[in-house]
């Protein structure tokens, strides 16, 4: 019994403690996330169904009003995702990462998305061309 108990605490150090180290590696960018996006993708062109910065924009397509919340964390739910899938031809989830000069703006999956509020302290690992990236670790605003 008390060999599972080391076990798992080990396992869990471990994933917990890789984090750390593939920001110290350079495998991932760390920085406050400072912009949530929500785009919306057709055939003939590309726009933002819903914005909101640390400056104190947010902003939500008029024909989305009753989707999205005019205050509090935005979450999108999978039925809300399934319903802007049906309208578009993608919906992308994109976050501003003050990781670097400039900010990256990546795409995120709706879970990370989901995950990352607005001011966290978040550790993100980028794909090859910068363009995609997934939460390595997150540190939440209000604790820090």
């Amino acid at each position: 019994m008390r060999r599972r108990a080391l076990l798992a605490s080990l396992a869990t150090g471990t994933v917990v403690g890789s984090a750390g180290c593939l920001t110290t590696l350079g495998l991932a960018e760390r920085g406050p996330i400072t912009g949530k996006f929500v785009v919306r993708v057709t055939d003939t062109s590309t726009g933002n169904l819903f914005i909101e910065t640390v400056e104190g924009d947010r902003q939500v397509a008029p024909e989305h009003e009753d989707q999205f919340p005019t205050e509090g964390r935005v979450f999108v739910s999978q039925d809300l995702h399934r319903d802007l899938l049906r309208r578009y031809r993608d919906v992308q989830y994109r976050v501003r990462h003050e990781c670097c000069e400039p900010a990256r703006r990546p795409r995120v999956s709706r879970g990370d998305f989901n995950s990352l509020g607005l001011g966290d302290t978040a550790s993100l690992s980028y794909s090859e061309s910068g363009d995609r990236a997934t939460v390595v670790s997150v540190s939440q605003a209000d604790a820090e």
